[in-house]
């Protein structure tokens, strides 16, 4: 091609554009770092969690957990009789006053409910806020039901704390098997 398409290279020129590209580079929208994390399956389901965090498992329960005291979880249940979507009209009032129990049950008050999507399911979630030697704490909970299988994920963090990210990431990266 010829020259007159393109400028004539200076000597300056290729320590300015290289100059103007780090300085890009190092402009980003997020703050800090991003969390390197670790994929772990549970019963009949996988999720993510902080690479740092130790992970232990039981016959329904899969945990992994921080040294702070956070920690994310997927516990699943036997349904006496499979879910039908139909039915989750009748089953929110349940699930709002089993929340309302535990809350009650950990001294604590229910911050939030609501409808979430998770793994492409209707789930239920809560917020439920308490104190646990003198912290105050906040736990998220999400109930899935699916066919004959009830999840409840679980995540316990500091309230403004960075496990919340935690949480966030945990919800959106779980997906059943």
């Amino acid at each position: 091609m010829s020259s007159r398409f393109f400028p004539r290279l200076r000597p300056c020129k290729p320590t300015l554009l290289l100059a103007v590209g780090a300085l890009l580079v190092g402009c980003g929208s997020r703050q800090g770092t991003v969390p390197v994390l670790r994929r772990a399956t549970a019963p009949e389901s996988r999720f993510a969690y902080p690479q740092d965090w130790h992970l232990s498992r039981s016959t329904r329960t899969v945990t992994a957990a921080g040294t702070a005291g956070e920690l994310v979880s997927v516990t699943v249940f036997p349904l006496a009789k499979p879910y039908r979507p139909r039915l989750w009209p009748t089953l929110v009032p349940v699930l709002d006053g089993v929340a309302g129990q535990l809350a009650a049950t950990l001294q604590g008050r229910v911050r939030s409910r609501g409808t979430i999507v998770v793994a492409g399911h209707r789930a239920r979630s809560y917020e439920i806020a308490f104190s646990r030697n003198g912290k105050d704490v906040v736990e998220r909970i999400a109930f899935l039901l699916r066919d004959r299988r009830e999840y409840e994920l679980l995540c316990r963090f500091a309230p403004g704390g960075k496990s919340s990210t935690a949480c966030s990431d945990f919800l959106s990266s779980f997906r059943l098997a």
